[in-house]
Formats: structure tokens, sequence, C-alpha cells
């Protein structure tokens, strides 16, 4: 059933967008690319299902090693001529991102933007970081390449949640003697971002000395401590907190929903891929198609209180 919110009383057209973090589950299982990767195919299929039927357009963020499959780059290509939106994830994803020094993050941004750009015939103008880890560099350098916005930013404790979610996770890996995720306890907590839900971004950047360089779309649920802004990835840990915080992304100025593959995949996907035992990402133990039915009925929720979908790109216009 569709759930009963509303956008605040007093808006009208209001425009959104649908981030899709592309994170393949190659990269997952640290073999980036995987020819045949089930979230590049079958998962990917779902998601478009959905968008199709209700002429929904997605930001997808795409990690550029991927794109060095022929098999992943031609879904790229078709994607792109469907009117969804390439961007740019990084070239590997590091979990570290933050704390990499300026040729490197260069390096990370300029060859996935050339790799999309090659694939797609269009330079991305649309940017998120690796698990939303700002690093001071990457302004300056997005806007060098001409983009025109960022969604790195994440100025809400429950992505420290998040974090500590994948050291548990980690931790009960090894317990039970199977090959952990590829990132180190260092990488993950090796941010500079953590006083961002005390200050917020503005107060953030003036700390860092640092300046908007290119329009900023942060992860902003109207400077509330509860609920958290809407994550798509929040039903799979706590329906309550889904729920309240889906309520007051209608009410707010969230722009954008977040999903990711992993969230309408399971076990069935992966179990040709012989490591996949190495990382089921948590969620992929429990079945996926109430998840995707959950998805299509808040879109369905959203264009009936007066949602006008757009690509991440056309947010800022």
């Amino acid at each position: 059933m569709i759930e009963n919110s509303s956008f605040e009383s007093g808006h009208s057209i209001r425009k959104l967008a649908v981030s899709c973090n592309m994170d393949s589950f190659g990269h997952s299982i640290g073999q980036s690319p995987l020819p045949g990767d089930p979230f590049w195919h079958q998962v990917l299929d779902r998601i478009l299902n959905i968008a199709d039927k209700h002429c929904v357009p997605i930001t997808f963020f795409v990690i550029g090693s991927d794109l060095q499959d022929v098999g992943i780059a031609k879904r790229v290509k078709e994607l792109n001529q469907l009117g969804h939106e390439i961007a740019n994830h990084s070239f590997s994803h590091p979990q570290n991102f933050g704390l990499l020094d300026s040729a490197t993050i260069r390096n990370e941004i300029a060859l996935a933007h050339n790799l999309i750009a090659q694939c797609t015939g269009m330079e991305p103008v649309s940017f998120l970081s690796p698990g939303w880890n700002v690093n001071p560099y990457q302004g300056s350098i997005l806007k060098s390449l001409g983009y025109s916005s960022d969604s790195s930013y994440f100025p809400h404790f429950i992505l420290q949640l998040a974090l500590i979610k994948m050291i548990q996770k980690k931790v009960i890996d090894r317990l039970q003697g199977r090959k952990t995720i590829q990132y180190s306890y260092r990488e993950i907590l090796s941010r500079q971002d953590y006083l961002l839900p005390l200050l917020g971004v503005e107060k953030w950047l003036k700390l860092k000395g640092l300046q908007k360089e290119v329009p900023l779309l942060p992860m902003e649920n109207g400077n509330k401590i509860f609920p958290p802004p809407y994550w798509f990835t929040l039903e799979y840990f706590s329906k309550h907190l889904a729920q309240s915080s889906f309520r007051n992304f209608c009410k707010t100025g969230q722009k954008y929903l977040v999903i990711h593959p992993a969230d309408f995949s399971d076990i069935s996907d992966v179990k040709s891929i012989r490591s996949y035992k190495t990382n089921s990402l948590g969620r992929m133990d429990i079945g996926y198609k109430k998840y995707l039915k959950l998805f299509e009925e808040r879109l369905l929720n959203l264009k009936l209180h007066g949602a006008q979908f757009t690509r991440m790109r056309d947010l800022n216009d």
C-alpha cells in the first residue's frame, strides 16, 4: 500500500532526482571490472523496468574501472541513449578518498570522466565521491573539468552509523572464517568530514578554508537531527526509521532519493560467481522482491504528490 504522505503545504511541483550509486558487485569483491556482473545486468534490468514504467529518469554514478568491461560499457551506452544520466563516481572507488593527495584525486576523477565520455559521447557533469567521503581537492578539480553538481556531502550522523555497520560486518566475517570486505579498518575510518553533521556544509567548508567550486547537492533533511535524510537502504535496517525518514523527505527540501543496486539483489543473483561468499553486502541475504515493490510505491507516492522527476544535473537549473 502506498503510504499516505504528502509534501508540505504550499509546495506545488517539486523537482526530484533518483541517484543510483552504481557500486558494482565486482567492486564489492575486489574484481572490478567483473564480466557478466549481475548488478550491471539482471539487477539493472529490475531498476529500469520500474523507471521505464513510470517515466522516471535516473542518474547512475558509475565506477570508471567497470567501463573497462565491454559488456558493462555497452549497458552504460544504452542507459545514456535511453535518457538517463551517466555520472562520475571515481575510477576505483577508494574508501579512503578523503585522505588522498591532489594528484591521486585528479587521476581518480579524470580517468572516470574520460571513460564515461568515450563510452557515451558526453562528458559527465555530476560527481559523487566514494562513500560520501569528501576530499578537500575535489572541488577545484571538478570545476576545472566543467562539473555542475557535487553530491558528495552527507552532513548527518546516520553516515557514521553506516560506517560502524561496515566495521561490524568485517568483524563478523572474520569470526565466521569468511574472507572479509576488501577495505581495511583504517580505510573505513579515514575521513576528514566527521565534523560535517555538527557544523553543516557552509561552516565545515569555512573551517577547512575551502570555497564552493561547483554547486553542491548535499544529503540534507531540513537541518533535523531526527529523522535522517531518506536513503533507500534504510529500509533494510529499520522499517520505522525509514518510514519516518520518508515522511520527512516528503515535507522538506531533500532533492533526491538514493538507491544502490544491492538494494534490489540477493544471493541468487551471484551464486554462479565463485567468490560471492567473500562479501554478500549484508542485505543481500534478504529477499529483494518486497523492496523492489516498495521502491516503486515510493516513486508513485512522490509522483502523486507533485514530484517531477529529473536528472541530478538538472536540479540546479
